[in-house]
């Protein structure tokens, strides 16, 4: 019987932070708990992966942050502000979410009439929009294809459009909700370098649900779900450096994990928890042969 051991005390950083959530709990219906409990902070400008198996409540907290559905218990703070009806339209202007069906949220006629969609709704001026959409759609990569309708766009292209919609809005928040789930291997990988590509800037902050575990080792810190509750959260290398532990709970072994075990077969043991620390561990190693 595996025995599941939960951290004592949630994560949380003295401080103000960008997000702020408390005891966070939901559920669809008496029998069903989505979330129990969830306490954890994220900074400005971090990027932040939620990772978990399927039903951990990953998808349920990221429609939770961005004021889809409201919790039974707890706080969603923004900024200093906390999430409520009052002020959700305000709130919304700064988060923008990107979901893991391209076919579900892609709105205009073309590819361009798709990103002037919220301009249009926030009453842009019609050179500014232009500007905008030439800007943004470069910025994804989609400069070309701005008259092309969505039946002509492949799920990654649908995707950089809804991420070139948000961009244009200014968001300090994104959130993409397993937004590379559905893509072939080229679309993913687009994508991850997209999210990689707005982390460097440092002006947004990024969460992103996901089951890649190698995006996760990407990332600033991770946050690990179970059973609707944190298992773990903190930087990933540090998060996915216990195998036995991560497995424990239904998920894969980062890269850094599974060179471990295979040098632990053979009587090593590698104390590195990134790749440039096992490369210099592995020549010293190599050396004193």
């Amino acid at each position: 019987m595996t025995v599941i051991v939960f951290p004592p005390f949630p994560y949380i950083i003295q401080g103000m932070s960008l997000i702020r959530v408390r005891d966070l709990s939901f559920r669809y219906d008496e029998n069903t708990r989505s979330l129990e409990k969830i306490s954890f902070d994220i900074e400005e400008g971090d990027y932040v992966t939620i990772v978990g198996r399927n039903g951990s409540g990953k998808s349920t907290l990221a429609r939770l942050l961005v004021g889809l559905e409201t919790p039974d218990e707890g706080t969603i703070e923004i900024d200093g502000k906390i999430l409520s009806d009052d002020n959700l339209p305000e709130i919304r202007k700064r988060i923008g979410i990107v979901f893991q069906n391209p076919d579900n949220q892609f709105i205009g006629a073309t590819v361009r009439d798709d990103i002037a969609f919220g301009l249009e709704n926030r009453c842009f001026e019609p050179d500014v929009m232009k500007r905008k959409i030439e800007k943004y759609s470069r910025k994804v990569g989609l400069s070309q294809l701005l008259d092309k309708e969505p039946e002509a766009l492949s799920g990654g292209q649908k995707q950089r459009v809804a991420i070139a919609g948000i961009l244009a809005m200014h968001p300090d928040i994104i959130v993409f909700d397993e937004a590379t789930s559905m893509l072939d291997p080229r679309g993913r990988e687009t994508i991850k370098d997209i999210i990689d590509s707005l982390h460097q800037d440092r002006k947004l902050t990024i969460i992103s649900i996901t089951h890649d575990i190698e995006e996760v080792m990407n990332s600033d810190d991770c946050i690990v779900l179970y059973d609707g509750r944190v298992f773990d959260h903190g930087r990933p290398e540090k998060v996915f450096a216990d195998a036995d532990r991560v497995r424990s709970i239904g998920l894969d072994v980062s890269f850094i994990g599974k060179v471990k075990e295979a040098f632990r077969k053979y009587g090593i043991v590698l104390k590195s928890d990134t790749e440039d620390e096992m490369v210099g561990e592995l020549w010293q190693y190599a050396l004193r042969r």
